[in-house]
């Protein structure tokens, strides 16, 4: 099927444009990682403070290890943040993230080895390439916790369904432990359970069935010994509306296009592509459960065809079974929140992984189309991952820059103004105890260097540095109670691109830091050439965690290797 020579023009041109564009996507990585927490990474630095205090013992720290995170037993996670911090000494978020990212390696190994096994050239694996290695699903690129539990969940569950598929089935020992990792990377994990017991039940494997669904009681009775519902999650509020619900399982299954922009009529094309893509594939694999069915109390069996027994098939199926399950579960405990549940960006990684699994069954069972199949797949993975970096490299800029700020924000003034204030207390007297007994250190920041001040008293008051202000809010919102907090919205239009620029707040007591959005020049014109950015900025800062005061606005920019902060005549009340 399709196979080429070896040294082939196009199989060196193959192996150049994967090699390209993974190695972009990890320089990109490790580029504008930061080694600070953002948000729940706290929950993994937690963790490993625990384990440096001598006065807790050790079922303490296996309590702590154990612990629930939302709705998830986060064991893995814990020790993968717990091993790096034991050799390099302390934690180091930049290394950290970089590494976790690896799942997406992975993932894109286990689609090759798949179309391996289909024998498909190697120029197949090159939109795979496209559509995986691409920032589209911001946080789960730059945000250590979310990695590694979104992104490892599915990296695990891929693992498990191809050691079922295609190791021999002495090796099931294998799959015994990727199942044990995946429900304790993330409690999706336990949804695995059923989908290999199917694809046993097909095998005839019999015994390991038995040995499978003893260990599926096991696990789902210590998981859920002492276990919570997360916050967000409203089963009954989701089942009110049942159009909602289904509208959002198929927003799961095409959100990626939502990259484009949020628009409501993007969010509709987006679920059109969800169900277009999950029906064939539905089709796709009830046929296979049809047909393995049959194959299960016919007689003559040793006499039907071998696509009974497809490997290739089965390890489909058990994919298509557990993103539907996923999918379903997305729907049943969030969409109660809205439909925009659905396009969240730790969710969107699903989508194009999904598109993905589309685009390899579309290849299994259609195999006389597999060239078409494959140009289709060529030319729109390209136009997505190039569409993709555009959209987001500015959100990639700008999450780098906000936890070099937050850095700043906590080593002066101990709290960070991303999170709303009740989190910061909550966190402090570990925060500060993990800074003081070594497992967290202060990166390398530039903005500790002396700030070369313009007197406020001579601010400038020309259009170049002219703030405009305006109120703004967010939604702090969950299952139980809906929570506005103020926000203030900052926009410039003047301000040249220099590098990245500060929003500085600066009161007789405390001075806070928070990055901008650059205005970046349109589609058009970046395509004729021209720069990335153009001039202005905008940026919306939460006010919760500020100090009470007034407090004058200034532009802080890094020029000819200086901190400059221009200030404005503009200031801000928080009472």
């Amino acid at each position: 099927m399709n196979l080429i020579k070896k040294n082939s023009f196009s199989t060196i041109a193959s192996y150049f444009a994967i090699i390209l564009v993974i190695c972009f996507f990890y320089y990109v990585c490790y580029s504008y990682s930061f080694n600070f927490f953002f948000q729940d990474d706290y929950h993994l630095l937690s963790f490993v403070n625990t384990t440096h205090n001598p006065q807790l013992s050790f079922g303490d720290k296996l309590k702590a290890l154990w612990s629930l995170h939302n709705e998830h037993r986060i064991v893995f996670p814990r020790l993968f943040v717990f091993i790096g911090d034991y050799f390099q000494g302390h934690i180091d978020w930049k290394v950290l993230n970089t590494i976790a990212t690896l799942y997406y390696l992975g993932i894109f190994i286990i689609f090759g080895k798949f179309l391996q096994q289909m024998k498909l050239a190697i120029w197949y694996l090159v939109p795979v390439a496209f559509y995986i290695f691409q920032p589209a699903c911001t946080e789960n690129y730059l945000w250590t916790i979310s990695t590694l539990q979104q992104v490892g969940n599915i990296f695990w569950a891929m693992l498990l369904f191809y050691s079922i598929a295609f190791f021999k089935r002495k090796y099931f020992w294998i799959s015994i432990l990727l199942v044990i990792i995946l429900t304790f990377t993330h409690g999706n994990g336990l949804f695995s359970f059923p989908v290999v017991a199917l694809i046993l039940i097909f095998q005839k494997r019999f015994k390991a069935l038995v040995i499978w669904l003893s260990l599926m009681i096991f696990m789902a009775v210590i998981y859920f010994w002492g276990y919570q519902n997360g916050q967000n999650s409203n089963l009954a509020g989701s089942l009110s509306n049942p159009l909602r619900l289904i509208l959002c399982f198929g927003a799961f299954w095409g959100s990626f296009i939502s990259v484009a922009s949020h628009s409501l009529a993007t969010f509709y094309w987006a679920i059109a592509l969800g169900f277009f893509v999950f029906i064939p594939l539905s089709f796709f694999n009830i046929k296979t459960i049809y047909t393995n069915t049959i194959y299960l109390f016919r007689k003559d069996h040793k006499n039907l065809s071998n696509n009974h027994l497809n490997n290739e098939n089965l390890f489909l199926l058990a994919l298509f079974l557990f993103f539907s399950i996923t999918a379903l579960l997305v729907a049943l405990s969030r969409s109660w929140s809205g439909l925009e549940s659905s396009f969240a960006n730790r969710y969107l990684h699903n989508s194009y992984i999904i598109f993905v699994l589309f685009y390899c069954g579309l290849l299994c069972y259609l195999p006389k189309f597999s060239v078409l199949i494959g140009n289709i797949f060529l030319v729109t993975g390209l136009s997505f991952n190039l569409f993709a970096w555009y959209q987001n490299f500015d959100k990639i800029i700008f999450q780098k820059h906000l936890n070099q700020s937050e850095a700043y924000n906590y080593q002066h003034n101990k709290t960070t103004i991303e999170n709303v204030s009740s989190f910061n207390q909550n966190i402090s007297v570990v925060l500060a105890r993990s800074f003081q007994n070594g497992v967290s250190v202060f990166p390398e920041n530039y903005l500790n260097q002396p700030i070369s001040v313009i007197n406020p008293e001579n601010a400038k008051v020309e259009n170049t540095y002219k703030v405009e202000i305006s109120k703004d809010s967010s939604i702090l919102l969950d299952a139980k109670k809906t929570i506005y907090l103020p926000r203030v919205l900052l926009k410039n239009t003047q301000l040249a691109y220099q590098g990245q620029a500060f929003v500085l707040f600066k009161s007789p007591k405390n001075t806070y830091i928070y990055p901008v959005y650059h205005q970046k020049s349109g589609r058009r014109k970046f395509l004729q050439l021209e720069s990335y950015f153009t001039a202005g900025f905008y940026t919306s800062v939460l006010l919760d965690s500020f100090e009470k005061n007034t407090y004058q606005i200034g532009i802080v920019q890094k020029i000819n290797n200086r901190i400059v902060c221009h200030f404005t005549k503009q200031s801000i009340v928080i009472q």
